[in-house]
């Protein structure tokens, strides 16, 4: 007996097919409701009507397919956002790293680089920038280019700074800007240890010889078989006794093989066997 379907569903489904075979993206594995929401908002953007509209008009446009990209993405994040995993990185994590004289850090899904910054900011003031390579990562290219110049609004980094000294910081945000007209852009210095590529968590390849990943509220948009492949990308990535951190919204309970240990289970920062291959 066929599974009924709605309009709706079929229409996303001829939509998602359309951006597969055209544009080699795959996002049937994200979770439908969130996919919808973004959809919808897309959609009054433009005013449409019809999921289905959509088709043509990113078919035909390649702007519009960015902009719908952007849109289901979701580049939304923030400076020191839930400032505590933040603090426990800083108190639990960074010190085990010093004891490399090198370590590598992969920021999963970095949007519009707010977090790669904030962690880089904690690692010059830990004395270890010098000694990391942080690689921020994305599929959204349009984020990416957000991300590699690190221009926010002034607004935005004064709203940023009580979490910052919750997350551990030392002395003021804005001693890490430059006004730029009535922005403010991020200390070229500290940018140059920040390196920011374009990389699709459905089915790119491993970052390897990781020693901390940091992957915030992207599983929650994910179905549970791409939180397990995401997952092998990450073990695959990871050094022994690497650390991968995924804040307060999402835990590996659902794993069946435990490959990862509780480093803090509060803070979800979980870590890899030495004895892993």
């Amino acid at each position: 007996m066929t599974k009924s379907i709605n309009k709706q569903e079929l229409e996303i489904l001829l939509l998602l097919s359309a951006i597969k075979k055209f544009y080699a993206i795959d996002f049937s594995h994200y979770k439908t409701a969130s996919l919808k929401r973004r959809l919808q908002y897309n959609l009054e953007k433009h005013n449409l009507v019809h999921i289905s509209e959509l088709i043509p008009h990113i078919l035909w446009n390649h702007k519009n397919f960015e902009d719908l990209l952007f849109d289901i993405s979701i580049p939304v994040t923030e400076m020191y956002r839930d400032p505590e995993v933040y603090a426990q990185i800083t108190k639990k994590v960074i010190p085990f790293l010093k004891t490399f004289p090198k370590s590598r850090i992969w920021i999963a899904g970095c949007a519009t680089g707010e977090e790669a910054y904030s962690l880089a900011i904690l690692l010059l003031e830990a004395n270890y920038l010098e000694h990391c390579q942080i690689i921020a990562t994305d599929f959204n290219q349009n984020a990416l280019t957000k991300a590699e110049l690190g221009i926010y609004s002034q607004e935005s980094i004064n709203s940023y700074a009580l979490a910052y000294l919750k997350a551990g910081g030392k002395y003021k945000l804005t001693n890490y800007f430059m006004k730029k007209e009535n922005m403010m852009q991020i200390d070229p210095e500290l940018r140059t240890h920040v390196s920011f590529m374009q990389h699709n968590l459905m089915d790119g390849p491993p970052v390897l010889n990781t020693n901390l990943i940091l992957c915030r509220n992207v599983f929650i948009y994910f179905d549970r078989e791409l939180q397990q492949k995401v997952t092998d990308t990450f073990y695959q990535s990871l050094t022994r006794g690497g650390f991968l951190c995924l804040g307060l919204k999402e835990s590996l309970d659902f794993l069946k093989q435990k490959r990862f240990s509780n480093y803090d289970e509060k803070y979800r920062i979980y870590r890899k066997s030495f004895d892993s291959n």
